[in-house]
């Protein structure tokens, strides 16, 4: 099956928000973690895993982004863990709802729908070419 970009510039675009958000969120969270995790009553070492895990995928972002030509087989790997990370980040708001503190489940919600929402944009955006060829 094949893929092709639906229109490039969109993903392109996509593919920078994702890359900033995604930088700006992992170095922020680890710099910041200790007062993270107080204002967002989640534990320190899940911020600082939280924030790894957000700069690494930035980084395939960020390479996605900033090439000649995008990568179709890599933007669908990033597509697949920004929906796998979707559905972590929904286990995670479960697992920390309790002991979050209003901006902690706020931050976690905003996670799920940020990072589902790149991902069905980002979707979006690669379609299966359809086979006209007849046998």
């Amino acid at each position: 099956m094949e893929f092709i970009i639906k229109n490039e510039l969109i993903l392109r675009r996509l593919l920078y928000s994702d890359a900033f958000i995604g930088s700006f969120t992992g170095i922020f969270g680890v710099v910041f973690a200790t007062f993270l995790s107080k204002l967002l009553g989640i534990n320190h070492t899940v911020i600082v895993l939280i924030s790894i895990i957000t700069f690494c995928y930035s980084i395939l972002a960020s390479l996605l982004a900033f090439s000649k030509k995008i990568d179709i087989r890599y933007t669908r790997i990033l597509i697949l863990a920004n929906w796998i990370w979707s559905v972590i980040s929904i286990f995670l708001l479960y697992l920390h709802y309790d002991n979050a503190t209003l901006v902690g489940k706020s931050y976690l919600i905003l996670q799920v729908i940020a990072v589902a929402g790149l991902a069905y944009l980002e979707g979006s955006q690669i379609i299966k070419q359809s086979n006209t060829h007849e046998v």
